[in-house]
């Protein structure tokens, strides 16, 4: 469900295979669009003019007002549907990137796109906050206990924190 309002992207599965989201208006009770994939998707992201769809090695990007594809973007393998996209103000989207340890942070106002090293292990885990300057990432377990993720932190996508398990 989008925020309060009355929007939500139900992901139709018949037979265990997720490849069609339904846009239910609840106040109108009935469906107002429908994207259709060949593939299955892992994962997806709502914003208040934009949807989000998630699949195994591409992004889609689409306006919510027309569903308009607006944005393909090709990543690594993302069996976790790791993406994030801001809730407020410019449109931020991050994603994994095309190498392994990369994410990609896509700014909509200003159609920049910048690629970020993360970590040289893979990425496991992306949090952005509501207004997208934010950015939290985390590489692979180093032992056994959730507090033992490495990460970095990002203001404005400049690194500001690091830690390690090392």
């Amino acid at each position: 469900m989008l925020f309060r309002c009355n929007i939500l992207a139900l992901v139709v599965a018949p037979k265990s295979s997720r490849k069609k989201v339904m846009i239910w208006d609840d106040h109108l009770n009935r469906c107002i669009g429908e994207l259709l994939f060949r593939s299955e998707m892992k994962v997806v992201r709502f914003r208040t003019n934009r949807i989000v769809v998630v699949m195994l090695q591409k992004i889609y990007v689409y306006n919510l007002s027309d569903l308009k594809l607006i944005h393909q973007i090709e990543t690594l393998e993302n069996l976790q549907g790791l993406c994030e996209i801001s809730q407020m103000g410019t449109a931020v989207l991050v994603c994994l990137g095309l190498q392994r340890g990369y994410v990609r942070v896509e700014r909509y106002g200003t159609r920049k796109c910048k690629h970020i090293m993360a970590h040289n292990l893979g990425v496991t885990f992306i949090a952005l906050m509501n207004d997208g300057k934010l950015m939290i990432i985390c590489k692979s377990v180093c032992g056994y206990y959730i507090h033992n993720y490495a990460f970095l932190l990002y203001h404005a996508f400049m690194l500001i924190s690091q830690t390690d398990c090392n």
